[in-house]
């Protein structure tokens, strides 16, 4: 990451917490800064998969997605 972005990492530090705080990353995202070398698990939060699907055109998340709501226990439409 330190490489990718080319920010100090305390400011990468500070942009993964302000993305965590609103809602973009999942919660346990974030720098390990006892690990060899610096590690930074991060997954994207369901706020962040939508806008991206919205952003992307479509209201259809599934259909961006390529997923069967069917097989999604937690979507409403499955039933």
């Amino acid at each position: 990451m330190l490489e990718l972005t080319g920010l100090p990492i305390v400011e990468l530090d500070l942009a993964i917490d302000h993305m965590r705080e609103i809602g973009l990353l999942f919660v346990a995202s974030g720098l390990n800064y006892g690990s060899r070398p610096e590690t930074a698990p991060m997954s994207p939060s369901a706020l962040a998969l939508h806008m991206i699907a919205r952003c992307n055109g479509t209201r259809d998340v599934y259909e961006f997605y390529g997923l069967d709501p069917a097989k999604d226990r937690y979507d409403s439409r499955a039933e």
